[in-house]
Order: C-alpha cells, then sequence, then structure tokens
C-alpha cells in the first residue's frame, strides 16, 4: 500500500451530520483498477471492525479487476474464501489517496459500496465526537498526534 499526498502535506477531512442516530461513516471515495484506468466513484463505509478493506462483485465487474490472490477472512457470517484484488482509493474532495490497496471481495447487502477498513484507518489519527447534537469524524494521514481522551479530559477537568 503505498499513500499518496499532493503537495506531500498531511491530508485530512472530516464528515458532520447533524442527527446523532446516524452511526454509519460515509466518505466519498473514487475507487480505480491500476491495470486499465477505469474508475467510479462510491460510498464509502467506516468499518472499524473490518480487518481489511473490501468491495462488491458489482464495483469488482465495474472496474473490470482481475483477482490478485485469495484468502480466508472472517465476516459477522462466518469464515469464507473471498478473491483479492488490487485497487486504488480516493477519498473525493480531499488530496489523500491510497494505491495498491489489497481488498477483498465480499458481497454485501450494498451493491456499490466499499467498506474502509483497519488497514486504512490505521495508516493515521481517526476521531469521532459528538458535540451540539452533531456527529463528527476526522481523519488525517499520516498520523498527526499522539491522541489520549483520558489524559487531555484530566487536563480539562483541572482546568474548570
Amino acid at each position: 500500500m503505498k499513500i499518496k499526498l499532493e503537495n506531500n502535506e498531511a491530508a485530512a477531512f472530516h464528515l458532520m451530520y447533524s442527527d446523532t442516530n446516524k452511526h454509519i461513516i460515509i466518505p466519498n471515495v473514487c475507487i480505480s483498477n491500476p491495470q486499465n484506468g477505469k474508475s467510479i466513484n462510491v460510498m464509502g463505509f467506516v468499518d472499524t471492525g473490518a480487518n481489511r478493506s473490501c468491495i462488491s462483485s458489482v464495483i469488482v465487474d465495474a472496474l473490470g479487476l482481475s483477482p490478485s490472490g485469495k484468502s480466508d477472512i472472517l465476516t459477522a457470517s462466518g469464515r469464507i474464501e473471498t478473491d483479492e484484488f488490487r485497487v486504488n482509493l480516493k477519498f473525493c474532495d480531499t488530496p489523500l489517496s491510497v494505491d495498491d490497496v489489497v481488498v477483498s471481495n465480499v458481497d454485501m447487502n450494498v451493491t456499490d459500496e466499499v467498506i474502509i477498513g483497519m488497514d486504512i484507518i490505521t495508516l493515521g489519527d481517526f476521531a469521532i465526537s459528538t458535540i451540539d447534537g452533531k456527529v463528527i469524524a476526522s481523519m488525517v494521514i499520516p498520523s498527526a498526534l499522539k491522541m489520549d481522551l483520558v489524559m487531555f479530559s484530566e487536563v480539562m477537568l483541572r482546568h474548570i
């Protein structure tokens, strides 16, 4: 996997939801086939419970992807053998791209989305906050600082 940043700077993005009942973090993602250059824009579901990023068969077919290998993965439905594919991901409207990402083909309840797993999330810092009835998810790559919310809360309490 190779991180690409425009102007060699850190890339950050945030998503804000006014509905605190919205439990799914959905960035727009451009996913492309590095072999033929085909690309599509899809919704990405950030899933901290997924070790690896995944795509559906609809995306495999739309991009004309060929398998690069096979792997066993554990899903909520149990262990399955799945094809692996190599893709490039770009978070739309940000300078962040991650090339040569190995993704698994898992058919989900949705047809044209990508699951952003811990393989991508752990490339940097990821945080979720709920303030004034709004849910804010933020991510920066590469990692910018050590976030310790317990230490932060202790410091804040001393100033109250």
